[in-house]
């Protein structure tokens, strides 16, 4: 079985464990395990091939069968509102409401069309792997630009911030005008939300109310190569944390993960080469490479 197939495989078992349990008080730490991931790695990995995270798409999903429910069946709203993972029937006409700007009895008589989010089929997500990994060690250093915080709707905007910041690239003090960096950092472990910051390197103090700072420390990194466009690096991110990372001696050292952009990608032609950084240690027992 391909690595393809693989990775595909564990993100179609949490997929499958969140459609077997629509009805259960489920975390994301849940839903993380059926696919034999940690939390970091999964939810960076859903987002990257779904564009929301595992706990959107259960909502997602409940609302869909609660839909279904209402038009179809004639169950009480208060057993609808429990198979869809809901405390209590005024929990779920609240949620509903607020989403559907009706109430569910209401909707029961009069039903409109909704967006439904179907079940997902992971098996087809990757396309392009990464070359590597390279090991190497690089010391500490400071990346000074603009951040923009990711979640399902904010992911797009991406390449907006790199618009925005490009401009102001070779007016940072202390650049030696090489590379540039998009740090990803500070997720939240229950929403799956983080930092992605444009910037570049230097030690030099930037005084600007749209930039922010991450100190990305000393660490050992495992090196990944992405070949081509941008619109494919969700594939090479997701081979390295559902794929590489998880069957490696290795595990997050819980330091920024970034791309490195230099001469060797062109961002007006969307092509070329780029470097994935992910900050790497042995697992217990392991002796490392």
């Amino acid at each position: 079985m391909g690595t393809n197939d693989r990775t595909g495989r564990a993100l179609q078992s949490a997929v499958d464990f969140i459609e077997d349990n629509l009805s259960r008080d489920l975390a994301l730490a849940d839903i993380a395990a059926s696919a034999h991931l940690s939390v970091f790695h999964f939810a960076r990995l859903f987002r990257s091939q779904t564009g929301m995270s595992p706990l959107g798409y259960l909502r997602a999903r409940r609302f869909s069968q609660a839909t279904r429910s209402l038009r179809e069946t004639a169950l009480p709203i208060a057993e609808v509102a429990q198979r869809c993972g809901f405390k209590s029937q005024q929990s779920f006409t609240a949620a509903f409401s607020q989403r559907f700007s009706t109430t569910p009895a209401k909707f029961r008589k009069q039903p409109f069309t909704v967006h439904v989010m179907e079940k997902l089929d992971m098996s087809q997500r990757y396309q392009h792997i990464p070359r590597g990994p390279d090991f190497r060690r690089r010391d500490g250093f400071t990346v000074v630009g603009m951040a923009l915080k990711v979640d399902a709707v904010t992911k797009t905007q991406i390449p907006a911030l790199w618009q925005r910041f490009g401009p102001t690239m070779h007016s940072i003090p202390g650049w030696d005008g090489k590379e540039s960096f998009g740090a990803c950092y500070g997720m939240d472990q229950n929403t799956g939300v983080f930092t992605y910051l444009a910037g570049v390197a230097t030690e030099a103090t930037v005084e600007r109310d749209d930039f922010e700072v991450c100190v990305i420390p000393s660490a050992d990194y495992a090196v990944f190569t992405h070949e081509g466009s941008l619109g494919h690096i969700q594939d090479t991110v997701g081979y390295i944390f559902g794929e590489w990372l998880p069957g490696s001696d290795y595990e997050l050292a819980g330091s920024p993960d970034f791309e490195l952009y230099d001469s060797r990608f062109d961002p007006v032609a969307d092509k070329g080469e780029l470097e994935y950084w992910i900050p790497i240690q042995p697992k217990p027992g392991q002796a490392g490479s």
